[in-house]
Parts: structure tokens; sequence; C-alpha cells
């Protein structure tokens, strides 16, 4: 993992009770990936960002995304911070923890359509808020799909 070669980004994506945060490199490697509760976010927030020091903030723009958008602007002053689209993003991650993760005892014999994961996915959630991000980087440095804020 040679994170001082490549950049990072912080992406958050940010929920009433849960948050899911993942730091991402620019090639997709995920360094961090972590559920944690909301009241907690902030504090985890400036400590991987002190540890990793992400060129931007990839924030989902769904729930709580304004309120913490505010908190992030008061503590980290001049960071960039991204509005990235979270539409799909949560049934993505259910989508993907479930290919990542075999079925255990009876709920093998379900269809895949009716498993459902046995734990939030923000989480994997936050991670695809990343890709979203660096693919709109690499695509279109002027992408809608993040909005500087």
């Amino acid at each position: 993992m040679a994170l001082e070669n490549q950049p990072v980004v912080l992406a958050v994506d940010p929920g009433r009770s849960k948050c899911g945060i993942a730091v991402v490199g620019q090639n997709r490697e995920v360094i961090i990936c972590r559920l944690i509760e909301t009241e907690s976010v902030l504090g985890e927030i400036l400590q991987l960002f002190k540890t990793y020091h992400p060129e931007a903030v990839a924030l989902g723009d769904g729930t709580s995304c304004n309120i913490l958008l505010r908190h992030l602007n008061e503590e980290l002053p001049g960071v960039r911070i991204e509005k990235v689209d979270e539409r799909n993003t949560t049934e993505q991650a259910r989508e993907r923890y479930l290919s990542q993760n075999a079925p255990r005892g009876w709920q093998r014999l379900l269809p895949r359509a009716l498993r459902t994961p046995d734990r939030p996915c923000d989480d994997i959630a936050a991670v695809i808020l990343a890709e979203r991000y660096w693919s709109s980087k690499q695509s279109n440095p002027n992408c809608s799909t993040c909005k500087t804020v």
C-alpha cells in the first residue's frame, strides 16, 4: 500500500444513526472501510484526515448531509468537500456485500434475490461513493456527479 504515491479521498455516507466511512486511493484500493455511529463521525473524520491527508472529502448527498457539511466546514476550513450523488448506493452496497460473503446455514438455500445482508452496509456505500468520486475525476473534472461545496 503505497499511499505516498497516490492521492486518497475520504468518503462518508452520512445517516441519522450510523455512517459509513472509507478512505480509498485513486487506484480504487480500499484503505479504510468502517461503520460508525453518527455521533462519532466528526471525530473519526478529523482523525482520518490527520492520518491520511485526503485530497477531498466525498460526502454522500442524502440523509444528514447538510448537517455534517456544516460541521466539516467549521472544523476543516479550506478543505475541498464534494457532494456525491448517492442514488442506489444502498442497493449496490447490499449486492456487493452479498457477492463477497457466501451465505451460511439455511440461507444457502435461498435464491440470491431473497437474501439480505446480516449487517448494515453503509461502509460499503462509502466505498462506492469514493469510487464515484474517482470516476468523475477521471472522466470529466467538471462532471455533475460531484459538486464542490
